[in-house]
């Protein structure tokens, strides 16, 4: 997992980098993340977000777009963690994770997900999602396929 695991989603509006800058998902105003680690949620600035994370759990993440709210789950137990967000979705919004010295398999709907979302409305990112293998920071070491998606 990492010291400083950020989950959870962003615009195409977001600066990612590869380089190692202390900036990562949540931390400006173009995405939203939860920080089990640090007990934090980011969007901006950070504020308390009660939940513990370790390694081994099932960390979920879930957009509610009618009613403009983001939320995260530990195993399954999920807590509304933003509300009344403005998201642009002109451009969209997609899941993203910032680690550090971390790893983590993600999931999108390639295969059943382990826990059930918020409600049974809930969907995966995209039906056509594929699996992806790990990505260890660096460009080249990245072994899946965006190719369909």
């Amino acid at each position: 997992m990492g010291p400083c695991p950020q989950i959870g989603w962003a615009t195409p509006a977001f600066a990612h980098t590869d380089e190692l800058t202390g900036e990562g998902t949540g931390d400006d105003e173009h995405s939203w993340a939860a920080d089990g680690a640090r007990r934090l949620g980011f969007h901006g600035n950070s504020h308390g977000y009660d939940v513990t994370w370790a390694t081994g759990d099932v960390i979920g993440v879930a957009a509610d777009l009618d009613n403009r709210s983001l939320s995260f789950a530990k195993n399954g137990e999920w807590l509304e963690v933003f509300n009344g967000i403005d998201i642009s979705l002109a451009g969209g919004l997609f899941p993203s994770i910032t680690l550090q010295n971390g790893r983590c398999e993600v999931n999108l709907g390639a295969a059943p997900f382990k826990f059930p979302g918020p409600a049974p409305s809930y969907a995966p990112v995209t039906p056509q999602t594929r699996a992806l293998a790990r990505h260890r920071g660096e460009p080249g070491n990245f072994k899946g396929s965006f190719e369909g998606l």
